[in-house]
């Protein structure tokens, strides 16, 4: 005599519904188009490395996202290990956009650097890191100066 079980696991909409995995999918899908749009002439414009820095930040937003939904149905329901995988390759597939930018970052500088010095030496990197920095700083500091008037 065979046993049979039949345990199911319940279906989570709001974690592996079709709608969800689509969008997450189709947002990382077309976060490639400026990206080939930008490399188009060989070179990233600082326009270009603005537009995709917003683009990769708000998908990033949207994983974090993701992932206090997780935490938060983890502690008020019951979230299985597979809903949990789910939701960590879904939050990882996001968090690749921002590879995207770092690597379009890097030719940004490379190009820059090219008639300056050679860009794979440790003084040149710190510098772009520290100019970054500065400049995010800059920006930052304009925006509540423009806020407060």
């Amino acid at each position: 005599m065979a046993v049979k079980v039949t345990t199911c696991l319940s279906a989570n909409p709001d974690v592996s519904g079709i709608g969800v995995r689509t969008a997450i999918y189709a947002q990382n899908l077309f976060s490639f188009v400026p990206a080939f749009y930008a490399l188009l002439d060989g070179k990233v414009s600082f326009d270009e490395l603005d537009s995709i820095e917003i683009q990769a930040m708000t998908i990033l937003i949207t994983a974090l996202a993701l992932l206090l939904s997780a935490i938060i149905e983890a502690m008020t329901q019951d979230l299985s290990a597979i809903h949990a995988g789910i939701i960590l390759n879904l939050s990882w597939m996001n968090n690749t956009n921002l590879f995207i930018y770092l690597a379009l970052y890097i030719h940004h500088k490379a190009g820059i650097a090219e008639a300056q010095e050679d860009p794979w030496c440790w003084p040149f990197w710190s510098r772009v890191m520290r100019n970054a920095l500065q400049w995010k700083k800059a920006k930052v500091q304009k925006q509540a100066d423009e806020a407060c008037p």
